[in-house]
C-alpha cells in the first residue's frame, strides 16, 4: 500500500513538470511562427512530427542558437 501511494504521489508531482516543459517548447514554436510569419508545426525541429524526442538537423541548429527564431527566417524584417 505504501509503494502504491508513493507511486501515485510521484506521478502526480511529475505531471505539472511535464506539462511545463511541453508549454516551454510550444513557446519556441510560437516565437518562430510569429517572427517568420509561418505556421510551422513541431515537425520543424523534431523527427516525430508530434514533437518531443530526438531533434532534426534543423532542430539541433535552432537549439545551438539558443532558440533564436531568426534561425529559420534570417531575412525577416525583425531579424535584420
Amino acid at each position: 500500500m505504501r509503494k502504491m501511494m508513493l507511486v501515485v504521489v510521484l506521478a502526480l508531482g511529475l505531471i505539472p513538470m511535464m506539462l511545463s516543459v511541453s508549454e516551454a517548447r510550444r513557446t519556441y514554436l510560437d516565437g518562430v511562427n510569429s517572427t517568420c510569419g509561418t505556421s510551422y508545426s513541431c515537425g520543424l525541429c523534431h523527427i516525430d512530427p508530434r514533437g518531443g524526442g530526438p531533434l532534426t538537423a534543423e532542430g539541433s541548429g535552432f537549439q545551438a542558437t539558443g532558440y533564436d527564431s531568426c534561425y529559420f527566417c534570417p531575412t525577416a524584417p525583425s531579424c535584420s
